[in-house]
Formats: C-alpha cells, sequence, structure tokens
C-alpha cells in the first residue's frame, strides 16, 4: 500500500500542477497476486484505466527535479517517487491527507487502541517494523533491535510508552520487548498477520494518531509517520541492504535519520 500510495500523491499532485485530471492504471495491479489495488480503502474516486503505455519513467530513485518538469497533459508516468519531494504543493498535501483517511466503518476495537494511544500523550511512540518477506532479501534488509534502541534515544522522549506496528508481532514479543526497557503494546499492524483487523487503512490512522514515530525501511510505515500532525520522527539512515540505491531523498528533510 506505501508505494501506491507514494504513486497516487505523484499523480495528484503533477494533475493539479498541469490544470488536468489523474486515472490510475490499475492493470498490474490487477495480474499481481502478491500487490493489489488497495488505494480503494481511502477517500478515492479517480477514475480507474488499464493498458496505457508508459510514457515518463522514473530512472533511479533520487527526486529528478529536470523529469518532472518535462511531464505534460497526457503523459503515463511509471515509477515509485518514493520522496516527498515530489508533491511539495501545500494544498496536495492537505487533500492528500484527507484522502488517506478510511472511507469505510473505524471498527470498535480500533478506536478503543486509538484511545489508548491518545491517552498516552507526549509520550506515546510508534514503532514500525517490517520483517516478513525483508527476512529473505538482500535488497531491502531489516532493522535490528538496536536500531530501535538508538531511534528511542535519538527522539529523547521521557518515559516513553511504546506502540509497536508488524508483520512479525512474534519476533516483537521475543525479542523487542525484552530489549526496549520501556512499556510496550504490540499491535498485529499488517494485513499478512492472522486475526488482524484486515484494515490496512485503519492501521494507518492508528500509526498517524502517535506523537513521535520510529520507523523502519517501509513505506507503508513511512505513511503513517507522514499523515500525523506531529514531526517527531525517526527513520533508517540507510534504507536499503544494497549499496545500489541512493536514498537520500526517501525521507522529510526534517526527519532524524540514525
Amino acid at each position: 500500500m506505501g508505494n501506491q500510495m507514494f504513486q497516487y500523491a505523484m499523480g495528484l499532485d503533477t494533475a493539479r500542477r498541469l490544470g488536468t485530471k489523474l486515472a490510475l492504471d490499475t492493470t498490474h495491479l490487477r495480474s499481481n497476486w502478491k500487490r493489489q489495488y488497495s488505494l480503494g480503502l481511502f477517500n478515492i474516486n479517480d477514475p480507474q484505466v488499464e493498458g496505457s503505455e508508459p510514457t515518463v519513467s522514473e530512472a533511479c530513485l533520487p527526486y529528478d527535479s529536470s523529469l518532472v518538469k518535462r511531464i505534460k497533459d497526457g503523459d503515463v508516468l511509471l515509477g515509485y517517487w518514493q520522496s516527498e519531494k515530489y508533491f511539495k504543493d501545500l494544498d496536495t498535501r492537505i487533500m492528500l491527507r484527507h484522502r488517506f483517511f478510511p472511507k469505510g466503518k473505524i471498527p470498535a476495537a480500533a478506536e478503543d487502541f486509538s484511545n489508548e494511544i491518545l491517552a498516552t500523550g507526549e509520550r506515546g511512540v510508534m514503532i514500525g517494523v517490517r520483517r516478513g518477506d525483508y527476512l529473505v532479501s538482500s535488497y531491502h534488509g531489516v532493522m535490528t533491535s538496536e536500531y530501535y534502541l538508538r531511534g528511542l534515544s535519538a527522539l529523547g522522549v521521557q518515559k516513553p510508552i511504546l506502540f509497536v506496528f508488524s508483520d512479525d508481532p512474534v519476533w516483537c514479543r521475543r525479542v523487542l520487548a525484552m530489549e526496549l526497557p520501556h512499556p510496550i503494546h504490540i499491535f498485529q499492524g499488517d494485513v499478512s498477520v492472522p486475526n488482524h483487523l484486515g484494515r490496512e487503512d485503519v492501521d494507518l490512522w492508528l500509526m498517524s494518531q502517535c506523537s513521535n514515530f520510529v520507523i523502519g525501511n517501509s513505506t507503508f510505515h513511512w505513511w503513517g509517520a507522514w499523515l500525523s500532525t506531529r514531526f517527531n520522527v525517526v527513520a533508517p539512515k540507510n534504507w536499503f541492504a544494497s549499496s545500489k540505491e541512493d536514498p537520500r531523498d526517501i525521507c522529510p528533510e526534517h526527519w532524524l535519520r540514525v
């Protein structure tokens, strides 16, 4: 879902800048069993099309201002667009925060969990742990418990209360909860986890209720932090295990990198 949100944000900002309409080509997602179209969970009603041939493709990861300047009305964009710099316009950002809100009714269990988070005030810290398929990926890699300890130290929150969102709650209970010396609540916040609410949109909403964030190298958790009205965020300096990628533009400049 996180990657789709970046793609939508880039498309929306570009369409508004050019004074045109946005359409979403979901062909690949309809035929890819690993990834499904997820933006329908949000307040997004842009028309969908199929079979479009890309006319503008992202060549590499860092923000490319020259590519943005070349885009014209009618172009079909292909890429991940993983940078806030692709949606700079303030009005676009306000629209995104409205559109990336759950469209369906928020379950009572999630409302209860939200109240728990809000009750912690400035002490609440969202911890984002992505493992799952990253465990066997030499490209992405996983964040260690040492990273989260350093992240919490960088935040400087006194007596933090941790809310962990992860696709591997077993590891979090067995390892992370033992090594982080703070009160910790582990939420099965990933669609791949059995008995999960089954609502990625609600997961993001819950994350955004926190006052502070230590995220892993996950675009899903990136958006959980970005959708918050708070700015106390720690993210990995080395977003990828692979040295082939340049991650310098993935995170907003005001986020801390450790």
